[in-house]
């Protein structure tokens, strides 16, 4: 987390720019530097908020050095119709017979991604009579 130790020891002049996750940056201590003319943050720019609902309520809006958006920085039509176009391209891939490349989403990926081991056993048969990638075990 960005909180006021963090966002003092910035360079003078600096620029925070915030596109990750809410929490991340503490957005009262950065409220109160942006607000604080000889602290050396000179600006900030944030897409992303700790409360996102339709009563937004931020210490940032209304501070002319704080450049706020609504989370939808890579909405544009350009990133949209990228994101359309790779998703056809993996259906058609997964259509026909092509997964190399294609992220997809299986038991044992989200069995590592909820954190338990994962042994390889490349050419073991698994449960559906295929070679199965991975073994999963609780940790």
């Amino acid at each position: 987390m960005i909180g006021r130790s963090e966002l003092a020891a910035m360079r003078s002049g600096s620029i925070l720019l915030n596109t990750a996750r809410d929490g991340i940056v503490d957005e009262q201590a950065l409220a109160d530097a942006l607000g604080d003319a000889e602290h050396p943050l000179a600006a900030a720019a944030v897409d992303t908020f700790e409360h996102e609902h339709a009563t937004f309520a931020s210490p940032l809006f209304g501070l002319p050095n704080a450049l706020l958006t609504p989370h939808l920085a890579g909405m544009t039509k350009a990133a949209m119709a990228t994101a359309a176009i790779r998703c056809a391209d993996h259906i058609a891939a997964l259509l026909a017979g092509r997964p190399d490349g294609v992220p997809v989403v299986t038991v044992e990926t989200e069995l590592i991604a909820q954190g338990h081991e994962a042994e390889s056993v490349r050419g073991r048969p698994g449960r559906t009579g295929k070679e199965s990638g991975f073994l999963a075990r609780r940790p």
